[in-house]
């Protein structure tokens, strides 16, 4: 029992650990980014998500 309690405790603190660091590498990337470049990188993933019209990309970018 107390085997596995330990191996959960330990798979649950990776798993947190693991979820915790994504984020703050993500982010990382786009840290030499100006705003404009930020803004035209977010419409971009908005238009082949949402497969916007190139009216609907400017008034996006805006």
């Amino acid at each position: 029992m107390k085997k596995l309690i330990l191996t959960l405790t330990l798979l649950t603190g990776m798993l947190l650990t693991a979820q915790e660091m994504r984020p703050r590498m993500h982010h990382q990337n786009r840290g030499d980014l100006t705003a404009e470049q930020l803004a035209t990188l977010q419409t971009k993933k908005l238009t082949l998500a949402l497969d916007l019209t190139n009216t609907q990309q400017q008034e996006v970018q805006k």
